[in-house]
């Protein structure tokens, strides 16, 4: 018999949710001083420009605890790299901030008390008429801030090691890229911004709303699509989530 040793099996699963982890760990430490609570990380698939999402009290153990969720968009992992990535997990991070410590406004809504603590860590909130409050906010890392400097820091093993080909993108480099930050269930909730990459701090032009034009919505987890008027609310009733206003799509003349 040989004495030859066994390689070791691939564990995909583990070792994607160990450096999920390990990245949410060291940002907590890095950027909020281990104050944020547990939370469930997970990754979501779909193709339309919403980057991730956090939703409040979303798990529960058998003894009844109850912890929100953050989830990533896969395709940001090969479209947009790893630290686009990261970008999108310290913008979920910081809704579950202000869950925990803070004062959300209504449902998916990026408040001042966001925006403030957004640039406290070293990312920039904008949104596509050039405010850094509203329902949809994207950000972008602030150059020499500390997200830049903490993510530039995290070890390599943190980084997620799995990537996934992306799913077609409805929309082309550079078009629909605009921050996704409307809400899910609960005060606190929202999305961080596009899959496809925008150049660092230099937020978009802005846009102007026509009148009879009517928006796309998208619920970010099953991806269902409807039309509406501006400014709707709408909620999936399979997923129990906020269908997101798509601001920065473009729309359908009425």
């Amino acid at each position: 018999m040989t004495d030859e040793k066994k390689e070791e099996p691939c564990k995909p699963v583990w070792e994607q949710s160990w450096a999920m982890q390990q990245a949410y760990d060291w940002l907590n430490d890095e950027l909020f001083i281990g104050t944020l609570p547990p939370v469930m990380l997970t990754l979501s698939r779909n193709n339309n420009i919403i980057g991730g999402y956090f939703t409040p009290s979303r798990w529960f153990n058998e003894d009844g605890l109850a912890i929100g969720e953050i989830a990533i968009n896969a395709n940001c992992l090969k479209a947009s790299g790893i630290v686009r990535a990261m970008v999108v997990l310290l913008h979920e991070m910081l809704h579950l901030w202000q869950y925990s410590h803070g004062k959300p406004s209504r449902a998916g809504y990026h408040n001042q008390e966001w925006a403030d603590k957004s640039k406290e860590i070293g990312l920039k909130p904008y949104t596509l008429d050039g405010k850094e409050t509203g329902q949809a906010v994207d950000t972008v890392l602030i150059p020499g801030g500390l997200a830049e400097k903490a993510i530039a820091d995290m070890p390599e093993e943190f980084t997620v090691p799995w990537m996934t080909e992306p799913m077609d993108n409805p929309y082309p480099p550079g078009e629909g890229g605009g921050g996704a930050g409307s809400g899910q269930e609960g005060p606190g909730s929202g999305q961080g911004g596009a899959p496809e990459p925008q150049k660092q701090g230099i937020p978009p032009a802005s846009e102007t709303k026509k009148s009879g034009t009517r928006h796309k919505y998208t619920c970010p987890v099953c991806g269902f699509n409807l039309w509406g008027k501006p400014g709707g609310h709408f909620e999936c009733m399979d997923c129990n989530q906020m269908i997101i206003e798509m601001t920065g799509t473009g729309g359908e003349s009425e």
